[in-house]
């Protein structure tokens, strides 16, 4: 890593700081209230992985079944910085004042993020629906599983950040601008006059590089019935630990897909309960899951059958 970079690295870290401390973000705010339970909708070949190695299978956000969610999000964040620019009397939670220095700063970022390219971000889909057609045609081909996880078990077994996916326009319009105005006052007011030269003209890029990672779990939405929600890891944050995870490769059917694997710092995965999908060896499936989960200590892990006559 050169010197620009590890300056940039610093400064994005420092201002994520900041925005981390005013601000508690994700969370749709029709769906406030969260689920007890985040079901994952996997294959066979899936659920081995899982059991046998503990861990979970981050695929890259760029491959995921609907990829254009990406350009969606960054879509909607330069039309939130356009209506900030645009309107004489901004003001929110967390900024006021709003003048000269704040539109030729966010005119910056506009531009960089017109130019910037996505980073690889990797997630694992879950979603609050134990049993739903769409999901089985989507993820599990014509036999497979859904793995039941306990919510707050499954946060503090991998330590990775937890987002429901936003699927309410309005609030993810007002995240944006409230992050921006936490990112204004602290640069403009108090800190911008303390920067060295060379960390000011690297503001537009840090505060690109903060406001891209809302893409992962920002959705249209014409996608709300899928109740989804993600673990995220974003190797860019990681970068401060020790080592950053390694990239492997699967094939996925249709293309290749690079994933890294997420291991569950618990002894034993958060998993409350295993569905079968419907099929013409739904039993034998079953039965050999439940062998799988006594081996590997999970004697108490109930396996049920799917209710929905699945239709590939």
């Amino acid at each position: 890593m050169n010197k620009r970079d590890t300056r940039l690295e610093s400064l994005a870290s420092w201002l994520y700081t900041e925005v981390r401390s005013e601000q508690d973000y994700g969370y749709d705010l029709e769906n406030k209230q969260q689920p007890s339970k985040l079901y994952h909708y996997t294959t066979l070949d899936g659920l081995l992985g899982i059991i046998q190695t503990k861990t979970l299978y981050a695929s890259d956000a760029m491959f995921l079944n609907d990829s254009s969610e990406l350009q969606y999000g960054k879509e909607l964040i330069i039309e939130s910085i356009n209506h900030l620019i645009s309107e004489k009397d901004f003001q929110t939670t967390y900024y006021f004042d709003f003048g000269d220095k704040e539109i030729e700063l966010l005119n910056s970022v506009r531009n960089q993020l017109s130019k910037t390219t996505f980073k690889a971000t990797y997630i694992v889909c879950f979603t609050t629906e134990s049993d739903i057609l769409s999901q089985w045609r989507g993820y599990a081909n014509n036999s497979g599983v859904r793995i039941g996880f306990n919510r707050d078990s499954l946060y503090e077994a991998f330590y990775n950040p937890y987002m429901p996916v936003n699927y309410n326009r309005r609030s993810q319009l007002k995240l944006i601008e409230e992050t921006l105005g936490i990112l204004l006052t602290y640069i403009v007011h108090k800190d911008r006059q303390n920067l060295p030269k060379s960390d000011v003209e690297l503001l537009p890029e840090a505060i690109a590089s903060i406001l891209l990672p809302y893409v992962s779990f920002f959705k249209d939405n014409v996608f709300k019935e899928e109740r989804e929600h993600r673990l995220i890891y974003n190797p860019s944050r990681e970068s401060v630990k020790d080592s950053v995870l390694p990239i492997f490769y699967r094939n996925n059917g249709k293309f290749i897909v690079p994933y890294v694997k997420l291991e569950c710092k618990s002894e034993l995965l958060p998993i409350t309960d295993i569905m079968v999908g419907q099929s013409p060896y739904s039993q034998k499936i079953k039965h050999g899951i439940e062998l799988l989960l006594k081996s590997n200590g999970y004697d108490k892990i109930k396996v049920n059958l799917s209710k929905i006559p699945y239709i590939p």
